[in-house]
Order: C-alpha cells, then structure tokens, then sequence
C-alpha cells in the first residue's frame, strides 16, 4: 500500500490517531496534525511484522491520551519496522519515535 500526499488531522484512536497500518506500506509526504492515540502512536502505529517507509512527512502536535513514557506521539512500532527519512516536525519540536517492550519488537530506522 502507498498513502501520498494526505493530510491527517484530528483523528483518533486507541492505537495511532491517524493510521494504524498493519500491512508493509509507504507513507510519502503527509502531514499528521493534532492526532491523538489513546494509548500508542498518536499519529502513526505500525504492528503485525509490517515494514514501513515514512518520508518526507510532517508531524504536529500528535500525542497519547495517556502519556506512556514509552509511547510515541508521532511514530510507534510494536513487532514491526518503521524507516523514516526526510520527515520534519512542523513545530519545532522533535519528532518523537519509541518502541514495545518486546524482543520482536522489530526497531526504527532513521536516515
């Protein structure tokens, strides 16, 4: 699957406000904004072994309902593979990245 050139505002969810992807996908220039997750991945969650490109996307002001300290607002994998490049954070913060506490946890790549 390819998403390009969407803009992702106001969604919600328990696990990534704006996309839960599943599936191995590419994420070409969106715009995340005000996204929140009630749990993990306030703009994206990636799960299911899935491998993803997120490039030349802008993140702003995602975040987590409940505020996990181990829980991304912009981008969380869990058992799956998140390669980011080229992505900025439209309001001058850093973008936020993070992980599960699994040993399949699969990892983030960021160039």
């Amino acid at each position: 699957m390819v998403i390009t050139d969407s803009k992702f505002t106001g969604g919600f969810a328990n696990h990534g406000g704006a996309l839960g992807l599943r599936v191995s996908s590419t994420v070409k220039g969106c715009t995340f904004e005000n996204n929140q997750g009630f749990y993990r991945g306030g703009g994206i969650n990636i799960g299911n072994g899935a491998v993803v490109k997120v490039e030349n996307c802008t993140f702003m002001n995602n975040k987590n309902e409940q505020g996990y300290d181990f829980s991304s607002s912009d981008v969380y994998t869990c058992n799956a593979t998140a390669i980011v490049s080229g992505c900025v954070d439209g309001s001058g913060n850093a973008i936020t990245y993070s992980t599960c506490h699994s040993e399949d946890s699969g990892g983030i790549t960021i160039k």
